[in-house]
């Protein structure tokens, strides 16, 4: 009833304020809400996703709208999620797919909802608000050097030749060469200057090159992605083999490392080894892991096993994302702290030059 109100807003007014107040955490876990009500209760999908378009606005509304108009023309609600980028993560993007294929969609979906609604119990990351705010400090910098290469420097030279003073400033004549060199090749300035506005304010370009930086920064020899452990959980759970589970995570994991181990251990077990041994000789699984499970021999134990792995990774990813912000930040300090403190130190310089060569 609620969302059906909502859908009467359109003309209206909506019950949410004009801009976005709610983080991404908390817009995926009203989503999967929707989607959770919508199964336990077989309601169609589409007009919950459309009067929840009502109640906000900005790039998520359009999602949602997006979402909408794909179950309306046939697509199925799984695979329109899949094709707006950003609605869900990779990660629930690839459990609410495991899940269907595996049978075990309600168990999983209520299992998405409570660990979303414990992630929004931990505060956000302000990874977008920070790269907004570089960027930001990066394009002042920017604005300051043009200014004083287009203005405040051509003015110092007309003052020199009036009073037929020569001057060799180092850092300023460095400065000019460099404006010089811009002003000859501005199509490619200017280019640089457009990606990295895109890359400010495109979460599409932040995820896209955050995964190719993940990948190749990934500190585990061995393993695979977090949710990975988790979904095989899921299905030691159900009852089923695990061969079943590799084999729908081969298909459609999100992390081509990880599809291409579930790929290889589901070959390994199929030529003849056991579920354990083909994990590990797939580098799925370390050989401490192996040992733990082996140690477990009921379903519930094997779950527990490979859920605490998963809650292991995560940490380990957290902590690398950590020690990576901790990196970056004075390295952001020094890039364009040392720009704006050559272009004050050289135009003082050339200043104190000035006045005393005129007095």
């Amino acid at each position: 009833m609620f969302f059906s109100n909502a859908a009467a807003t359109r003309d209206g007014w909506r019950l949410s304020r004009p801009f976005r107040r709610d983080g991404v955490e908390v817009d995926r876990h009203t989503l999967l809400q929707v989607f959770a009500i919508a199964s336990a209760g077989n309601f169609p999908i589409q007009p919950l996703i459309a009067a929840l378009a009502e109640e906000h606005s900005g790039s998520q509304r359009r999602r949602l709208l997006k979402i909408s108009a794909l179950i309306r023309s046939g697509t199925p609600a799984i695979a329109a999620f899949e094709q707006v980028p950003g609605c869900l993560s990779d990660e629930q993007l690839l459990s609410l797919r495991f899940a269907s294929q595996s049978g075990q969609f309600p168990a999983t979906l209520e299992w998405m909802v409570d660990k979303q609604r414990a992630a929004n119990e931990v505060p956000e990351s302000d990874e977008q608000s920070n790269s907004i705010y570089w960027g930001t400090v990066a394009l002042i910098t920017v604005f300051m050097w043009a200014l004083m290469m287009t203005f405040i420097w051509p003015t110092f030279q007309k003052m020199w030749s009036e009073f037929e003073i020569e001057l060799s400033i180092f850092p300023v004549s460095i400065m000019a060469a460099a404006w010089r060199a811009c002003v000859d090749y501005w199509p490619i300035c200017l280019l640089m200057l457009y990606l990295g506005v895109v890359l400010m304010f495109s979460q599409h370009a932040q995820r896209f090159l955050l995964a190719k930086f993940t990948r190749f920064t990934r500190a585990r020899a061995e393993g695979v992605h977090p949710v990975t452990y988790e979904l095989l959980a899921s299905t030691i759970e159900a009852g089923k083999p695990l061969l079943s589970g590799m084999s729908t995570l081969g298909k459609y994991h999100f992390d081509p490392d990880s599809r291409q181990k579930m790929l290889v251990a589901r070959n390994e077990i199929e030529q003849g080894a056991s579920e354990l041994d083909g994990m590990h000789q797939a580098q799925v699984v370390k050989s401490d892991d192996i040992e733990a499970l082996k140690q477990f021999p009921t379903a519930d134990g094997k779950a527990y096993v490979l859920r605490s792995i998963a809650e292991r990774e995560r940490l380990r990813d957290r902590t690398q994302s950590y020690r990576r912000q901790i990196f970056l930040e004075p390295f952001m300090i020094l890039l364009l702290g040392i720009p704006v403190l050559w272009i004050c130190v050289s135009f003082f310089y050339l200043l104190t030059q000035l006045v005393s060569l005129l007095a």
